[in-house]
């Protein structure tokens, strides 16, 4: 999923049971969280990690991931639906059965049919991450282009409850998919608009309200949820969590520090000046560690300069990756494969250009672009109007101008920085972006440059790539259990990906989490799909 911002704690905090409930939970009152932006909280339009937090607690799709810290926070269990889905016709058709008694916020009955109704809502609003729909699911991109006036690939029965869902080929991360937020059932009567400000009702433990979009939005108990009693999905323990945006991390991480605000969320980048007097004034209560996430710059192999190769390997090569690393402030491990580090189908191989550990090669670089008749050719570098994005977009039109590009620097809005950037119509040759994983496959990275990714509208896959050979190990390994020869494959793949260049990996994110003193930190779950764990926030007993 993308991040909106770029900083993760998985450390052994609090778990709940099967109900929700921790053990000494203090149920009730009201927290704040600071967040660096949020995008539309309409759960099929918006798709960033950020947006997820929120949603997760909010719109319940049939199935979920666990409220749990580290690996078990992978685990894939029943949201709405009863049980794990029947797979059969060798893994093509996956069937479910909706829970009984289900309404939504607003008091509506829970059908069958709203899920089929809310896959296509998510094809028509363009979400995020239709591409994983329309890779997988029969129909869907009939129905998207309009050639269909339904998914063929989905029927449902709500008599009974049952719904089937057919595969265009096996895929044994669809149950994975199936998780997601955009897939949180919503009514059948939700406008087929994007919605900002009167979201659509959800099944969760709470509702969004008074959305002031970009600025704030306040998430409320829902008191029809805990009748429903889902095995493992929590009710939440606070009453209300009030959620305001602030762009300057300095500020918020202060306010925070002390204790003017609840909770920082774990996307903003901490400041450097302030890392030591964390580390010594809020020791209990702030924490960085790893994630399985991948910091990038993308390149636009469809027009120039970056349909070279040899640009897009001069670029790798004069890059100092210890230079963003210092940007950051120790938050990024550097790295130079699309898959994160432990990943499974992570490359064992040592980075083909652009040492991490070795010094920027400028000349051999400028010899590069000289070679290819690029000198003086114009490049655009975007990124978010945020720090440390900015300082690190001007880094990086350094790097271009000292090989002999012709660089700018293009700044917009985190709010609507992932969503332009992945318009292929603007034709952006390249810039800043991070993504986090989604379920515990390759494909969950690899979409970002799978050619059935690329959409009139919203395309993940911003180098516009479509690489023959690419395509045909996507097409090979896709789905595929992740066997120690499918591993290999995948391995294969990352070194390849990494040869030809088409990305700039500066490495794999860690993410911070400061909470103020009035939140009971040891119970604070971060899940590695959803970082923070909203429901699992509650106030310290006094």
């Amino acid at each position: 999923m993308w991040s909106l911002c770029m900083a993760v704690a998985l450390l052994p905090l609090g778990v709940a049971d099967a109900k929700g409930k921790a053990a000494h939970d203090m149920q009730g009152g009201t927290a704040t969280v600071v967040l660096p932006s949020f995008e539309s909280l309409d759960p099929q339009v918006g798709f960033s990690t950020i947006n997820g937090e929120a949603e997760w607690n909010v719109y319940t799709p049939l199935l979920t991931v666990a409220h749990a810290n580290g690996v078990a926070g992978t685990q894939v269990i029943p949201g709405l639906a009863i049980g794990l889905p029947k797979v059969t016709n060798r893994g093509k058709t996956y069937t479910l059965k909706l829970r009984k008694g289900l309404r939504f916020s607003n008091g509506q009955a829970v059908k069958a049919s709203d899920f089929a109704f809310t896959v296509e809502r998510a094809l028509k609003l363009n979400w995020g991450g239709d591409s994983f729909l329309i890779s997988d699911i029969k129909g869907a991109l009939a129905y998207q282009s309009g050639k269909a006036s339904s998914v063929s690939g989905i029927t449902t029965n709500n008599a009974t409850g049952r719904i089937t869902i057919r595969l265009i080929q096996a895929d044994s991360a669809f149950a994975d998919i199936l998780t997601f937020t955009g897939l949180g059932l919503v009514p059948s009567t939700t406008p087929m608009t994007a919605e900002s400000t009167k979201l659509p009702a959800g099944v969760g433990a709470y509702v969004i309200k008074n959305v002031v979009p970009n600025q704030s939005f306040t998430l409320v108990k829902n008191p029809r949820f805990a009748r429903f009693d889902l095995p493992g999905i929590p009710v939440g323990h606070l009453n209300e969590i009030q959620a305001s945006v602030d762009t300057n991390p300095l500020t918020a991480e202060q306010d925070v520090l002390n204790n003017r605000i609840d909770v920082l969320d774990p996307n903003f980048a901490i400041s450097p000046s302030l890392i030591s007097t964390l580390q010594t004034q809020a020791s209990g209560r702030y924490r960085s560690v790893p994630t399985e996430g991948v910091q990038y710059i993308f390149f636009n192999t469809k027009i120039a300069p970056f349909n070279h190769k040899s640009a897009r390997v001069a670029v790798t090569e004069a890059f100092d990756r210890g230079a963003i690393t210092r940007i950051e402030a120790g938050f990024l491990r550097p790295g130079c494969f699309v898959l994160p580090e432990e990943f499974p189908g992570r490359s064992t191989q040592p980075c083909p250009y652009g040492k991490v550990s070795a010094a920027p090669q400028v000349a051999k670089a400028r010899a590069l672009i000289q070679a290819a008749h690029l000198t003086g050719s114009p490049v655009t570098v975007w990124t978010q109007a945020a720090s440390p994005y900015d300082a690190m977009g001007a880094y990086y039109v350094s790097v271009l101008d000292g090989i002999g590009f012709k660089a700018t620097l293009k700044t917009i809005s985190p709010a609507i920085y992932y969503p332009t950037t992945a318009n292929p119509t603007l034709n952006i040759q390249t810039g800043l972006a991070a993504y986090y994983a989604d379920y515990p496959d390759p494909t969950t990275f690899y979409h970002l440059l799978d050619a059935r990714s690329i959409t009139p509208t919203f395309s993940p896959n911003r180098d516009q790539l479509d690489d023959p050979k690419v395509q045909a190990t996507l097409m090979r390994l896709g789905g595929q259990s992740l066997t120690p020869s499918v591993i290999a494959q995948w391995q294969k793949l990352d070194e390849y990906v990494a040869k030809q260049a088409y990305w700039l990996v500066m490495g794999y994110p860690k993410d911070p989490e400061l909470f103020s003193n009035r939140i009971d930190v040891k119970e604070t779950i971060f899940n590695q799909k959803y970082l923070s764990d909203w429901s699992s926030w509650q106030l310290v007993r006094r």
